[in-house]
């Protein structure tokens, strides 16, 4: 005989004896499928208890090694009050109720002799209590997890015999804290919050919001990018812990939270002109990273005190400059309150692709006053005039629908991104624009100059205001490019017929 022969044998022999085993052992019991209130499906066994799921209302499982877990319904919402006070996933609760209450036996076994400490309930791993919202209350303790079969043993309390269950339970009690703890770490929706801060070793953050719009306080005061302030208070808001850890263990005192990375406070209170008192709200710890690896970086939630590990991304996204939260609206000028503007443009000279020499030109434009109201007969065979003329050229007519589409577009002017500092560049193509604005009446006039440099053929502009510094769509160049003088007026029908 040969060994791969015996190996086959061994592996027949074994598969034989278990059979034998579990036949020996099996008690006699109702054949799977079978109506009698409580079975399923043929082959799913008959279920241990007749109580719902739905009807627990507490559980308690105590293990040989290791904390008690007690998991309470209050308020119609799943709460550990042990080994740790903390909300539940009300999901992961429900199901985990389920697989407890819908237990269903395969089988039943002896608990006598030798028999009791072979399936383990003899010293069981875990004692479970439910109790049901009637009052009644539910025990059963659980074994060992068959070494074949892919079952446990589960012996209720008042009954002699065992019972073998499906071991799909047995992963859930390994860590059931952890497992059904609600991973959340910020109860908070992002739409409540209303002060921001966020603190590292090399900077600091303020923001609040007035009305519906974010406002950057330090460290410097300026409008907020209303979707950029929102997506920095989901990534806040959107904490979950990849684990938790104790508060009295070594992991805890590795965290480092005497030393945080960062700092994030925020507060559901709106502000005050002159708060007397700090407001109350709610601070995000950031300690050390878990290991070499800085995949994770351990948080501490001062509300709950929970603290947990977290990914690493949520610290890099705090990671922001004022000029990413700055409103991308960099100014917003009404084209009706827009009395006088020009634009100056400076062109360098070019061999490639086409020759081309130097330029350098103002052109002013002024808005027309208004034309005193004229009899409708003389209305209508009068040529309308434009609205804008150009004042450094005459006075000649200028193209409304060009002056109107460049004005709309610094309403407002946006900005794809704002720039530390102007870029090095070559010599390049420059415009500026001077807009001088009057309210009705002649009141609250107000200047506003844009420069703008196309460095390439291809990328966005190069612009400043004041002193910012930003990228904006080259798109924009189209309208500063445009030729604002108004077309020919179209002969009159009789003249030409005259020729």
């Amino acid at each position: 005989m040969n060994f791969k022969t015996t190996v086959i044998l061994i592996v027949l022999l074994a598969a034989v004896g278990a059979y034998l085993l579990v036949d020996h052992w099996v008690a006699p019991s109702q054949p799977t499928g079978q109506s009698d209130g409580q079975t399923g499906l043929a082959g799913e066994g008959t279920r241990l208890f007749e109580a719902q799921a739905k009807d627990v209302t507490k559980v308690q499982i105590t293990p040989a090694n290791g904390p008690k877990l007690v998991l309470q319904k209050i308020e119609g919402q799943w709460r550990l009050t042990e080994p740790v006070s903390a909300p539940a996933d009300s999901f992961e609760a429900d199901d985990f109720v389920r697989s407890l209450v819908e237990l269903r036996t395969r089988g039943q076994v002896q608990t006598t002799g030798d028999k009791a400490a072979a399936t383990g309930l003899d010293q069981p791993g875990y004692r479970v209590e439910l109790t049901l919202d009637s009052g009644k209350v539910i025990q059963f303790a659980i074994g060992q997890r068959a070494a074949i079969g892919d079952v446990m043993y589960v012996q209720v309390q008042g009954q002699q015999q065992a019972q073998i269950v499906p071991a799909d339970l047995w992963t859930k009690l390994q860590n059931p804290a952890d497992h059904l703890r609600d991973k959340r770490l910020v109860t908070a929706s992002a739409t409540d919050i209303h002060q921001l801060q966020i603190h590292t070793p090399k900077a600091e953050l303020r923001l609040q919001k007035e009305g519906e719009r974010w406002r950057l306080t330090a460290p410097a005061d300026m409008p907020a990018e209303t979707s950029a302030v929102s997506d920095l208070l989901f990534d806040i808001t959107g904490l979950r812990a990849d684990g938790f850890v104790a508060a009295d263990s070594p992991e805890a005192a590795r965290a480092r939270f005497d030393h945080p990375q960062a700092t994030v406070f925020f507060s559901t209170t709106p502000p005050a002109t002159q708060p007397a008192t700090a407001p109350a709200g709610v601070s995000i710890i950031f300690g050390a990273y878990e290991n070499s690896l800085r995949d994770k970086v351990y948080v501490k939630i001062s509300d709950s005190g929970a603290i947990a590990k977290v990914p690493a991304s949520a610290l890099a996204s705090l990671s922001k400059k004022p000029l990413e939260l700055r409103d991308k609206n960099v100014v917003e000028i009404d084209p009706a309150k827009v009395s006088q503007w020009s634009l100056t443009i400076d062109r360098i000279a070019t061999t490639q692709p086409a020759t081309r020499p130097a330029e350098h030109r103002t052109i002013a434009f002024q808005r027309r006053p208004q034309p005193a109201t004229q009899p409708a007969a003389t209305q209508s065979t009068t040529q309308p005039v434009s609205r804008w003329f150009v004042r450094s050229d005459a006075d000649v007519p200028a193209d409304d629908a060009h002056v109107d589409a460049l004005l709309s577009a610094l309403h407002p002017l946006k900005v794809e991104r704002y720039l530390e500092e102007s870029p090095t560049t070559q010599p390049a193509d420059a415009f500026t624009l001077t807009i001088q604005t009057t309210e009705a009446g002649g009141a609250g006039q107000g200047t506003y100059t844009l420069h703008l440099v196309e460095p390439d053929s291809t990328g966005p502009l190069i612009g400043s205001y004041n002193d910012l510094k930003f990228e904006v769509d080259r798109e924009l160049l189209s309208k500063l490019q445009a030729d604002f003088n108004a077309p020919p007026a179209p002969v009159p029908a009789t003249t030409q017929a005259a020729h």
